[in-house]
């Protein structure tokens, strides 16, 4: 049995088990071909003979940790042959994944999981998770547009140019948001079946766009056979609040037409309540859905240079069941600018996992709940939640 990088030859196994793992229709199989075959070099296997058992992908990223940029792995496409599974060819696989990233200078992880329990087994903690609202189209409310702005409707491929300055002035200096490369955003372009609309002001400058698709139509009494507007999770974006609201009533302009929307909340939104003239009724509905999961691949490459104005210096033992070149005793020091970490032949002043400290830097848990959830042990550590205080990241992208 292989479990390396894959190779063209891989691609039909491949496609086989991806359909099969998440139930993708026919028609999505020529797009899993053509991403296999452009990034090839992401794609992992396991093979037994002619045969193709397990397959992944690690994405290449940058995402802004505490206001720094980080590289980081995107894990995604696992799938597995339903015959030869619970023989362990998906973990090892994914151990391979986490080696390779660490020698490739990455410095965290995340992933989408089909199971939480299954990648808390190598050191993932949950991050927080997402939220959509569901409202009546027609009970939305009409925002005043400056005159000579305007909504324009056109394919990702050719709005690429538009989106691109506007995803790039909406998440920069945001923690937790995804820098999308210029392969991402290809990649996104191959999708032909996604509707895309684009908001400009009066002298033709970007300022919004988003993604949504359109199921049913007209209003029948039945919630099954209403039409209904999706906003994709990922894909709603505005540099200013003007475009925002241009995107909110294109999505009132098809009143006529469907009866619900879900639109994705994310942390930046502070008034979504407003986005609907009668909040208390039954049709609308915040859900919570979608959460992602992320560990540190690299304890000193991932928080080396992050930045804190408070002075201090501890020491720290770490441990990493699953990476064990993370595991060690570290200095963690501040010069009152920027957090150094670095690896030290001293005794710790406490002892924390690999789930916990993660949890700290990305600010998705205080120190209080990582000492509650045993992933902390030790005193004069109070210093670890002035550096890193809960923050909510926004994640950014889907994979």
């Amino acid at each position: 049995m292989q479990i390396r990088r894959a190779k063209l030859e891989d691609k039909d196994g491949y496609i086989k088990n991806a359909r099969y793992s998440y139930n993708a229709p026919e028609k999505y199989e020529d797009l899993m071909g053509r991403k296999f075959e452009q990034y090839t070099d992401q794609y992992y296997t396991v093979r037994d003979g002619d045969r193709v058992l397990a397959n992944g992908r690690v994405i290449p990223f940058k995402q802004n940790i505490r206001g720094v940029l980080r590289s980081m792995g995107g894990i995604a496409s696992i799938s597995s042959a339903p015959e030869t599974r619970r023989q362990g060819h998906v973990r090892e696989m994914v151990k391979l994944m986490l080696t390779d990233m660490n020698e490739e200078g990455v410095s965290f992880s995340t992933l989408y999981p089909f199971k939480d329990e299954f990648y808390a087994r190598f050191g993932y903690v949950p991050m927080p998770p997402f939220h959509r609202i569901q409202l009546r189209v027609d009970l939305m409310r009409r925002w005043e547009i400056p005159e000579g702005y305007y909504l324009k409707m056109m394919p990702l491929e050719e709005g690429l140019e538009y989106a691109k300055i506007v995803h790039r002035e909406a998440i920069t200096g945001i923690h937790g948001t995804v820098v999308r490369s210029d392969a991402r955003w290809k990649e996104h372009a191959m999708r032909d079946d996604i509707q895309y609309v684009f908001a400009f002001t009066d002298e033709g400058r970007p300022i919004a766009f988003m993604s949504y698709s359109n199921k049913n139509y007209g209003a029948f009494g039945d919630d099954d056979r209403n039409g209904m507007m999706y906003v994709h999770g990922m894909n709603m974006y505005w540099s200013i609040l003007t475009g925002r609201n241009m995107l909110l009533n294109f999505i009132h302009n098809h009143s006529d037409q469907v009866v619900t929307v879900t639109i994705p909340v994310y942390p930046v939104d502070q008034d979504y309540w407003h986005w609907t003239r009668r909040f208390n009724i039954g049709d609308v509905k915040v859900q919570a859905y979608n959460i992602a999961m992320a560990r540190i691949i690299n304890v000193e490459r991932m928080i080396t240079g992050l930045p804190s104005g408070v002075k201090g210096n501890v020491f720290l033992k770490v441990t990493d069941a699953t990476c064990p070149w993370n595991e060690g005793v570290y200095s963690f020091s501040c010069d009152g600018l920027t957090l150094q970490v670095k690896r030290v032949n001293e005794n710790e002043h406490a002892e924390i996992s690999i789930e916990g400290l993660t949890s700290l830097v990305l600010g998705t848990a205080p120190l209080a709940t990582i000492r509650e959830l045993q992933q902390l042990e030790g005193e004069k550590v109070e210093i670890l939640g002035t550096w890193f205080r809960p923050t909510m990241p926004w994640f950014t992208e889907d994979f």
